[in-house]
């Protein structure tokens, strides 16, 4: 069989694949691909890289992708197919994206950039920097995403092509939905639905859902409804992401309308279908909404046991980006080292396994090296941000944190807490001074506040016997049922320690505080370390609150 019917076949291969298991074709599919970066014409690819963006949205399988497209790409590099190897390079930048790698993502997306910026395709440019807003978009980095999605939109605008002006709308329509700027946010995705209605494309769906989220952040559920609706037909059925999306809507819906018993049905639906798709992002921001709706309704108990289930899945998905970061990093280097090193000795086959020999070990040291350098990262950082005795965030890192939470918490109109607490004079039994046991207290008051992660989202030492917890998306009844705990905890503690000479005894006193609209960050900190100065003069041993 020549090479172009070898092409052809695997072709036909992965098109009967994708037909009759949709979702469960990416090996057959990704075969293709690599088929086609070996032998085939640019059309070719263009049809194998069309099922695989199908089948990758289906499957959500992006881990799996990984591997062979890096093969892929080597193999379109050895022909010098410069078109293929930027469309390689764009797809892995969007695979790893969505597999939670942003570094290689980025680096990926901008070996891109340089491949079509140096074959004057202004298409593929526009693709990359829309891809690369969606990354800054992941990051939350607002700003990025602005910028690099105004270049975008000039392109297609000068290209005239209406499915990648639909594409790029899209995008930045959501960033100015999360940005705050919702009638921009309208306008871009009002004009992508009928860019990509011109072309019957399916990107009119995302920038529906997209609209009823715009819809949402308005309070209007009517509206919110009605726009739904219309995105309901255009999302495919295999299309897990797509109907997730639309089920959290519903849910969302449901919960500013009151209809909480409605609203639960559709956020339960969504969380089957995320499970079963294995989309764990997904399943957290379902667990959020599930807690706010709770919330809502006030059943503070039920909302307490979402969030905590959120957080232990964002916990979870920590872990594991982590791992894959270092196996992602250390391929990345092996096979970009294992290009260079191949090219040197493909003229002489001693050279090659001289190289080979060489390969195998410097891959043994990259890894070490790549692990020993996010080791060390995840020192330096815990030093820069930590208190070293409490392991809590120190004072700078907390003020900072805290400026940000009541910038977001003022923009989207959502509920913020401030709890202050500090521990009150020592009163020695047996000794002037107690040190050993004050820094004993210090160290439990610590380790409850970190073991209890899920009632606040910051917990800080601000000063000598002082410490502050920060509670985004909280009420002021959550706060005080924590206090009640911490108080418990530090009870528990003196009961232990008396019997141990010397010892001290000692309480503490809280002041909480609820932002309020126009609270600037000193003004919201100031209403907190009041109720605590009250708590001080009413003799200590207290919790003091005002809303």
């Amino acid at each position: 069989m020549d090479t172009g019917n070898h092409t052809s076949e695997a072709l036909r291969r992965a098109h009967t694949a994708a037909r009759e298991r949709p979702g469960r074709a990416l090996s057959a599919v990704l075969a293709a691909v690599a088929t086609v970066a070996k032998s085939g014409s640019a059309d070719e690819f263009r049809d194998a890289e069309q099922l695989l963006d199908t089948e990758l949205i289906v499957s959500g399988r992006y881990t799996l992708a990984i591997a062979p497209l890096l093969e892929a790409l080597e193999v379109a590099e050895a022909r010098d197919e410069r078109w293929i190897i930027g469309c390689l390079e764009r797809r892995l930048a969007w695979v790893y994206d969505f597999a939670g790698d942003d570094v290689a993502a980025l680096e990926m997306i901008e070996r891109a950039k340089h491949s079509f910026a140096m074959l004057g395709d202004h298409a593929g440019l526009a693709r990359c920097l829309n891809n690369l807003g969606v990354i800054w978009t992941r990051r939350r980095d607002l700003v990025g995403a602005t910028n690099v999605l105004t270049e975008a939109l000039a392109l297609v605008d000068t290209q005239r092509n209406p499915l990648e002006q639909a594409r790029v709308r899209v995008n930045f329509g959501h960033v100015c939905q999360l940005a705050g700027d919702l009638k921009r946010g309208r306008q871009l995705l009002e004009e992508a639905i009928a860019f990509a209605q011109s072309v019957r494309h399916r990107a009119a769906g995302a920038a529906l859902l997209n609209l009823a989220r715009i819809d949402l952040a308005e309070g209007n559920a009517r509206q919110a409804t009605d726009t739904l609706a219309r995105a309901q037909p255009i999302i495919d059925a295999g299309d897990h992401f797509g109907q997730i999306e639309v089920w959290l809507l519903r849910g969302q819906i449901a919960t500013l309308e009151g209809r909480y018993p409605d609203a639960h049905g559709c956020y339960s639906e969504a969380l089957r279908m995320a499970e079963a798709a294995g989309a764990r992002r997904e399943q957290k921001e379902l667990l959020s909404a599930m807690s706010d709706m709770h919330a809502a309704a006030g059943d503070y108990r039920a909302a307490h046991e979402e969030l905590t289930r959120a957080n232990a899945l964002e916990e979870q998905l920590r872990r594991e980006q982590a791992v894959l970061l270092a196996t992602t990093a250390a391929a990345r280097l092996a096979a970009e080292r294992a290009r260079r090193e191949a090219a040197q000795a493909r003229s002489a086959a001693e050279a090659m396994k001289e190289v080979a020999s060489r390969l195998r070990q410097t891959q043994s040291e990259l890894r070490g090296a790549s692990l020993e350098n996010e080791r060390l990262v995840m020192v330096l950082d815990h030093v820069r941000r930590d208190d070293a005795t409490t392991g809590l965030l120190n004072r700078k890192t907390f003020f900072e944190i805290l400026g940000v939470e009541v910038d977001r918490a003022e923009r989207f109109q959502r509920p913020l807490v401030l709890v202050l607490v500090e521990v009150d004079e020592f009163v020695a039994n047996t000794a002037p001074t107690c040190e050993r046991t004050r820094s004993e207290l210090l160290v439990a008051l610590g380790t409850v506040m970190r073991e209890d992660r899920a009632s606040y989202e910051h917990a800080a030492r601000i000063g000598d016997y002082e410490f502050a917890l920060l509670m985004p998306e909280s009420s002021l009844e959550n706060a005080i049922e924590v206090c009640a705990l911490l108080r418990a905890s530090m009870a528990e503690f003196e009961r232990r320690t008396a019997t141990v000479p010397p010892h001290t005894v000692s309480t503490i006193s809280v002041g909480i505080g609820s932002k309020r609209s126009g609270d600037d960050a000193g003004e919201f900190f100031a209403r907190a370390e009041a109720q605590l100065r009250q708590a001080k003069l009413l003799g200590g041993d207290r919790v003091e609150w005002r809303a």
